[in-house]
C-alpha cells in the first residue's frame, strides 16, 4: 500500500465535493467551512496524535463512491431483538425508507431542517459535513416525552459511503430513548455518521447503539452533545462484528448538574479493530461524568481506547471517572489504551484506571474441575467479564445490549480481512 495513500484519496474526496457542490442543499457555507478544514488536514495519518494509534490507510485503499439516485432497498428481516420497538426509522445504504419506517410526530428528514454545524476539529466529521444528504431530526418540546424510538441503518452496497447526519434537540424536561442499529455484510462498505445533540435543561436522552457492520464494514463516527443545566445523557454502545470502527465522542457538560454517562463493550476478533475516543468537558458547576469501557479481543483483533477529561476553571465541584478493562484471548490480540485528564479547577474529584489481563487459569481449571468443558467453561468467564457494563443505564432496552453481546459470543471465530492495522502493530 502506497504511503502516499491517504494525500491520493483526500484529494479525490475534494474533487468529488467540487463537482457535486452545486447539488447539495444548505447550508452551503458549513460544507465550504469544513471543505476548508478538510483540505487543510486530509484524512490524518498515524503521525497525528489523535489517531496515532488508528491506521486509516486500509479505508483510504477502497475508492468509496456516494449513494446515487432514490428508491427502496430490498426489505430485510428485522434481528429478533428490534421486533418489539414498532416506532422505526430506517436508512438502507445511504437513504431514507420512507415505506418501510414508523416514525414520531417529531422526526423530520434532514434535507426539510438541514441546518447542522460545520464540525470542522475531526477530519472524519469534516468530509460528513461536506457530503451530508440524508439523516434525521428529532426534536422535542419542553417537557415532551418521546417514548422510545428505534433507529434502523442497513449497509449492503458494495463500494459505497454513507454520510449521515443526524441531529436531537430536546427541550427543557423532554425525554426520550433511541435505539439504534448499524448492520451490514461482506461487501466493502463506509458508514461515517454524524450526532448533533442539544439537552436542554433537565432533559434526558438514553441511547443505545449496537454496531455490528460486517466483515466489509469501516464504521467511523463523531457523536457530539452539549448539556444544560441538570440535564442527563445516559449511552450504552456495543461494538460487535464490524472489521474497522473508530468511534468518536466529544461531550460537553455545559449547564450546572448536567451528567454524562457512557458505558460501551467492543467484541472483537479476526482481524478487527476498534477505537473508542472519547472527550468529556466539564465546562459548569457540579457536573458528573463517567467513561467505561470493556473490551474483549480475540485472535488478532485490536482494540483501543482514548478517553480525556477536561475540567474547565468554571468546572468547580466536578466529579469525573473514566476506566478501561480489557481482556485478551490470545497472545496476538493487542490493546491501546490512553487515558487523560486535564484539569484547570481547585475543587474536583476526577480519576481514571485501567486493567489488561487474560481469562483466569485458576477460575478456568475451577469450572472444568465441576465437569464443565473447556469451551463453555471459557464462555461463562467472557459472560461475567461483560456481565454490569450497562448497569448505569436505567433504560430497560439496555437489556438489548446484552443480548446482542451474549448472541457475539454464541457465534463461531472468523476471520475479518478489510481491517488490516499491519504496521506498527
Amino acid at each position: 500500500m502506497s504511503g502516499d495513500i491517504l494525500k491520493t484519496r483526500s484529494q479525490a474526496w475534494l474533487e468529488r465535493f467540487t463537482g457535486r457542490r452545486a447539488a447539495l442543499f444548505d447550508p452551503l457555507a458549513a460544507r465550504e467551512e469544513a471543505a476548508r478544514a478538510f483540505a487543510a488536514s486530509g484524512l490524518p495519518s498515524r503521525k497525528v496524535e489523535a489517531f496515532h494509534f488508528t491506521d486509516l490507510r486500509p479505508l483510504a485503499a477502497h475508492d468509496f463512491a456516494l449513494p446515487e439516485g432514490e428508491g427502496e432497498a430490498p426489505a430485510r428481516p428485522l434481528p429478533a431483538l428490534l421486533e418489539p420497538f414498532s416506532t422505526r426509522i430506517l436508512f438502507a445504504d445511504g437513504r431514507f425508507q420512507q415505506a418501510r419506517s414508523a416514525p414520531p410526530s417529531f422526526f423530520a428528514p434532514l434535507a426539510e431542517a438541514p441546518a447542522f454545524l460545520p464540525r470542522t476539529a475531526s477530519p472524519l466529521a469534516a468530509l460528513n459535513t461536506m457530503f451530508a444528504e440524508e439523516g434525521m431530526v428529532l426534536t422535542l418540546g419542553e417537557g415532551t416525552a418521546g417514548g422510545t424510538v428505534l433507529l434502523l441503518h442497513e449497509a449492503f452496497a458494495a463500494g459505497a459511503a454513507f454520510h449521515l447526519r443526524h441531529r436531537i434537540v430536546l427541550g427543557a424536561g423532554a425525554r426520550l430513548t433511541l435505539i439504534e442499529h448499524a448492520r451490514g455484510g461482506a461487501e466493502a462498505h463506509w458508514h461515517n455518521p454524524v450526532y448533533d445533540v442539544t439537552l436542554g435543561a433537565g432533559a434526558k436522552l438514553t441511547y443505545l447503539r449496537w454496531v455490528a457492520e460486517g466483515s466489509g464494514g469501516f464504521h467511523t463516527s463523531a457523536f457530539y452533545a452539549e448539556l444544560g443545566a441538570a440535564a442527563e445523557l445516559e449511552m450504552g454502545l456495543l461494538l460487535a462484528g464490524t472489521a474497522f470502527a473508530r468511534n468518536e465522542f466529544d461531550i460537553r457538560l455545559a449547564g450546572e448538574g448536567a451528567r454524562a454517562h457512557l458505558a460501551a463493550v467492543q467484541l472483537l476478533r479476526g482481524q478487527e479493530f476498534g477505537d473508542l475516543t472519547a472527550a468529556l468537558t466539564h465546562a459548569a458547576r457540579q457536573t458528573t461524568s463517567e467513561n467505561r469501557l470493556k473490551n474483549v479481543i480475540a485472535e488478532a483483533a485490536r482494540g483501543v481506547f482514548q478517553g480525556r477529561i477536561t475540567v474547565t476553571p468554571a468546572g468547580q465541584k466536578t466529579d469525573g471517572y473514566q476506566k478501561s478493562d480489557t481482556l485478551l484471548l490470545s497472545p496476538q490480540a493487542e490493546s491501546d489504551t490512553k487515558p487523560e485528564l486535564e484539569i484547570f479547577a481547585d475543587d474536583v474529584k476526577c480519576s481514571h484506571g485501567a486493567t489488561v489481563g487474560m481469562i483466569d487459569e485458576e477460575a478456568l481449571f475451577y469450572l472444568r474441575s465441576r465437569g464443565i468443558p473447556a469451551e463453555a467453561a471459557r464462555a461463562l468467564l467472557i459472560a461475567a467479564f461483560v456481565a454490569g457494563a450497562w448497569e448505569g443505564i436505567g433504560a430497560e432496552e439496555a437489556r438489548v445490549l446484552e443480548a446482542a453481546a451474549s448472541a457475539w459470543q454464541a457465534e463461531p471465530a472468523r476471520q475479518a480481512e478489510p481491517a488490516g492495522q499491519e504496521e506498527g502493530r
